[in-house]
Parts: structure tokens; sequence; C-alpha cells
């Protein structure tokens, strides 16, 4: 090898760091076009879960409309990202304690994945499992958490041994004392504790934005793919460690990890949680279940051609005058649905949603609500 593998992985942090600020332009693109193909999970996911995939190609052809979505995707992708490079400085100055023993340093890299995992794990289980929704509560019984774990590995030799190695001052053979070796070992949980709440950071706005399962098979799986979104955070400055490459390699491993951390949060965040979707959907404004009275301004339809789904269908001005909401806008594209269904639930859309039409938003106007006065 002719690179010297103690380059520390904070400072190629750094140098991402650098990089990245002297190209806005480029990293600009980047990020748009990631936000694009976001943007795209969001209406394919949205769409299908509400039974009109059909819907999809003309979402995409309201170009103007789609610009707000994103960059909002953007701006959520470069958060991520940030909170990505910080979760990889936490993970990579833990290592940082084996810089004198640069041999152990990929095993070290393998194995303080446990104490992440397992207090990533114990904040999603307390959080969603538990209905603890306290940040405090979940932070400090992760932090029990990770401590608890490595307490437990010291119980393999060889983790131990690494341990003891970073406790001893440098050129020194004796033991560390033991008020050494505690500050060394709490520095090391801390450094992982740190790693964990940086990981889980995106998960907490995730949680926090939609309606959680009632099921218990629902709110089990949602636990799953925010561990495992979580842990991905994780793989950029491991990847560096772990392989015994020279500098090149290792860079190209970092960047790989990263690569495959935002790939993961792409996959499973929009893709196969539609409920997150949903509630997305009416937070950025193309979903708006409040019925209202709506004139409906196209020709096709008179007042004979609506229901009681749509509550007292009146003819006012020679329109139908209708009782519905919109369960899908974007543009002039708009999915108008009767208002016999507006406490559907999104699983059962797929069956019920034929009952709305899809019409030209600008042929439809909201009429002011009548307030009743004694």
């Amino acid at each position: 090898m002719t690179e010297n593998l103690n380059i520390s992985a904070i400072g190629l942090i750094r140098r991402m760091v650098k990089d990245i600020t002297s190209r806005p332009i480029a990293v600009g693109t980047v990020l748009t076009g990631l936000g694009s193909i976001l943007t795209f999970c969001v209406l394919f996911t949205y769409l299908h879960a509400i039974g009109y995939p059909v819907l999809l190609g003309a979402a995409l052809g309201t170009t103007t409309a789609l610009i707000p979505w994103i960059v909002i995707a953007t701006l959520t992708l470069a958060l991520y990202f940030a909170g990505l490079m910080a979760t990889s400085a936490f993970y990579a100055s833990a290592l940082a304690f084996f810089n004198r023993t640069p041999g152990i340093q990929p095993y070290m890299a393998t194995m303080l994945v446990l104490p992440a995992l397992a207090g990533i794990t114990t904040m999603v289980t307390s959080i969603i499992l538990g209905q603890h929704r306290s940040a405090f509560f979940a932070l400090s019984t992760s932090g029990i958490t990770v401590t608890a774990t490595l307490l437990a590995m010291l119980l393999i030799h060889r983790f131990k041994a690494a341990i003891d190695g970073c406790a001893r001052q440098e050129g020194d053979s004796a033991p560390a004392t033991k008020a050494t070796w505690v500050a060394k070992f709490v520095g090391l949980a801390g450094a992982i504790w740190g790693s964990a709440i940086s990981a889980m950071f995106p998960m907490f706005l995730l949680i926090n934005s939609y309606m959680w399962p009632t099921d218990r098979f629902g709110l089990y799986r949602f636990a799953g793919i925010c561990i495992i979104t979580a842990v991905l955070g994780l793989l950029p400055a491991a990847a560096f460690y772990i392989w015994k490459d020279e500098q090149t390699m290792r860079t190209r491993h970092t960047i790989g990890g990263i690569v495959l951390a935002i790939s993961g949060a792409l996959f499973f965040a929009p893709a196969t949680i539609p409920m997150v979707v949903d509630s997305a959907a009416s937070v950025i404004g193309i979903k708006d279940l409040q019925v209202a009275s709506y004139m409906v301004k196209d020709t096709t339809y008179a007042v004979e051609d609506f229901d009681s789904q749509w509550g007292k269908p009146q003819a006012l001005r020679g329109f139908p005058v209708v009782e519905a909401f919109a369960l899908f806008r974007l543009g002039d594209l708009l999915l108008l649905c009767p208002q016999s269904l507006s406490g559907t639930k999104l699983v059962e859309w797929p069956s019920l949603s034929k009952a709305c039409l899809v019409l030209d938003a600008k042929l439809i106007k909201r009429m002011p609500m009548k307030v009743d006065q004694d």
C-alpha cells in the first residue's frame, strides 16, 4: 500500500464538505435530480394508493405545479444529506479512538455498529411500539442501551483488548488507570450514542409527521423501516474503516455508502409506506379532505348525474352544485370525490375512488360557506 491508512474519516468528511461548497451548481443539479426522483416516487405511490395510477402521466405533465414539489423535495434531501454527514462524523470520531492501532479499526468499525443499532432500535421501539412521544425518554433509554451493549461486548476478548489498548497512553505498555479507562469508555459510548441520535433525526421528523397505524402489524412494519433507514446512515463512515484498501478505494467505499444510504432512504421512506405519502400529500396541498360546496361548470355533467352521495345536488345559474372534496389536485388536474367518501380509509380507496370525477380545476368553483345566524 502506497498511502497512509491512518487518514481520518473526519478529514475525508471535511474534504467532501469543502468540495460540495466549492461546486454549488453541480451539487444543486444533483440534488434537484434526486428531488425530482423523490417527487415522482411520492406521486406514483399516492396515486396507486388511491386507485388512480392512470393520472400519473397527466400529473407529471403539470410542470409548473411540480416545481414547488421538487424544491421541497430537494431541500428535504439536502437536510438529510447534512444529517448523514453528521452521523458519519460521530461514528468516525468513535473509531478515531483506535487511530494508534489502525489494524483493529476494520474489526471495531463492524462491532460498533451493534451498540449503535441497539440505540436506534430502542429509540424507535420506545416511540412507536411503546407509544412514548417524549424525546427525552427516547434519548435517555437509547443512551442506557448503548452503554449496556458496550459493557456486554466487553465479554468478547478481542473487543475488550481493543478498548484496553485505546485507553493506554501512547508508547506505554502498562495497563491504563481505572480513571483513564472509564474516561475513554464514556467518550466512546458518547460518540456511538451521538451516531444513533444523528442517524435517527430524519426518523423523528417522519415519526411525528403522520398518523400512526392502528394495527400492531402496521406499527411493527413502520418501526422496522425506520430502523433500517436510520442504520443506513452509519454506512459511509463504517465503509471507510471496514475495508483495508488504499485511500482512493476507501474514499470510493465511503461515497458508495453515502449513495446507498440516500438510495435506501428514497426507497424505504416514500415507496413502501403509503400512509406517510398520504400525509405528505395533505401537507404539500395536493389533497384536501374538507368537504365544501363546488359548482361544476363542466357542461358534460348536469344535476341529475349526481345522487345523494354528493349531498343535495342543486342547480345554480344552470350548473350543478355538489358537496365534495379534493382527493387529488395538482395544477389544473382535479379528482373530486363525493362527501359520502370523506371518512374513507386509505386502504379502501382503490375500490371506492371510481365514484370520483376527474375534472379540469378551472371548471370547478368552490362556493362560499353559508353561516346560519339566529
